[in-house]
C-alpha cells in the first residue's frame, strides 16, 4: 500500500515500508529544516528520503535556472559531506511532476558503511523543491529503482 506525502504543492506516492521520522529522530541527524519538509525512513531497505521546499523572491526566481539551482545544491552537498569521504558522481536530469529537474549522484561513507546519494532540485515558480535519496551502496540498484518510481509518481497539486 502506498501513501501520499505533500510538501507545499508537490505530492509523491511513498511505498509501504517508509515512515515519516519524528522530531526526536530528526534531532539526532544533521537534517536542515528551513521550511516545509519531510524525512522518510525505510529501515528494512536501508533508505532515507528527504523532501524540502525553499521559497525564493521574484527576482531570484527569474534569474536562477533549474540547472543553476542544482549546481548550487551540489556545491553545498560537497561541503556538507566532506567529513564523510564525499565523492561526486554523475550530473542527473529528469522530469519530476512535469517539470525539469537537475541534480547529482554522490558516494560517501558513514561509520565504515559505503553509501550512495542522489539529490534533485525542481523549480516551480518561486518554489524550489529539493528531493534527496540516501541508501547503502550495496543496495544501490534496488534503491535507485524504487526512488525512480517515487519520483515518477510526483505531481503538482493546485490549492
Amino acid at each position: 500500500m502506498m501513501a501520499d506525502i505533500l510538501i507545499h504543492k508537490l505530492e509523491l506516492s511513498i511505498p509501504e515500508g517508509f515512515y515519516e521520522m519524528d522530531e526526536d529522530e530528526l534531532s539526532r541527524m544533521n537534517f536542515l529544516n528551513n521550511g516545509p519538509c519531510a524525512c522518510l525512513s525505510d529501515p528494512e531497505r536501508h533508505m532515507l528520503i528527504t523532501l524540502g521546499l525553499k521559497q525564493t523572491g521574484r527576482i531570484a526566481s527569474a534569474l536562477l535556472s533549474t540547472k543553476d539551482i542544482g549546481r548550487n545544491m551540489g556545491k553545498y552537498i560537497s561541503r556538507w559531506m566532506k567529513p564523510y569521504a564525499y565523492r561526486k558522481g554523475d550530473d542527473l536530469e529528469r522530469e519530476i511532476a512535469g517539470l525539469p529537474s537537475f541534480g547529482l549522484s554522490y558516494h560517501y561513507e558513514v561509520q565504515d558503511v559505503k553509501m550512495y546519494g542522489e539529490s534533485y532540485a525542481v523549480k516551480a515558480g518561486k518554489n524550489i523543491y529539493y528531493l534527496n535519496l540516501y541508501a547503502r551502496e550495496d543496495l544501490k540498484e534496488d534503491s535507485i529503482a524504487l526512488w525512480s518510481r517515487i519520483l515518477s509518481s510526483a505531481r503538482m497539486k493546485e490549492n
